[in-house]
This record gives C-alpha cells, sequence and structure tokens, in this order.
C-alpha cells in the first residue's frame, strides 16, 4: 500500500532531531573534551563541552527550516512517497 508523506509536524520533527543531535555529539564530544583538559588547550576543552548545546539550538533552528520547506513543496508536488506492509 503506497502512502504519502504529505505534511511533517515541525516542532515536533525539529525536537526530536535536535535532541538526536545532542546526545551524538555528547557521545564523540565530551570523550574529546575529556581528553583535551589533559593538554594545555583548555578553550578548546571548553569548547568540546559547549559544542553540544549548539547543535542542539543550530540542529533545532535547522529542521524547523527544513520541515517548514518540505511542507510547502509537498503541498505543491507531492510528499516521500513509501510502502506500508501489514505484519501478521
Amino acid at each position: 500500500m503506497k502512502k504519502q508523506l504529505s505534511h511533517f509536524g515541525v516542532h515536533q520533527t525539529a525536537k526530536v532531531f535536535a535532541f538526536v543531535y545532542f546526545i551524538l555529539s555528547l557521545i564523540f564530544l565530551i570523550p574529546l573534551g575529556i581528553l583535551t583538559l589533559f593538554t594545555k588547550e583548555h578553550e578548546a576543552a571548553i569548547m568540546f563541552f559547549l559544542l553540544p548545546f549548539a547543535y542542539l539550538i543550530f540542529g533545532y533552528l535547522a529542521w524547523l527550516l527544513m520541515g517548514f520547506i518540505y511542507n510547502i513543496v509537498a503541498k505543491y508536488f507531492g510528499g516521500i512517497e513509501f510502502d506500508l506492509v501489514d505484519k501478521e
């Protein structure tokens, strides 16, 4: 059964992807920040600890914009098509 995604809930989508970016950046950047603390580059370590919050904010804003644009484009050209299959 073919379905078409014609509209995103912009705020909810942006919120979910922003937190995904935040969590992924925590996984990679916090260990780098801890390792950087052992060097004399303390400013860089602070940046590694602050960057996940930047990913959260800018990820939210980016997905907010992308969702808004997608909803406009989908209205005129149709949304993403996908197949759904019932599982037993």
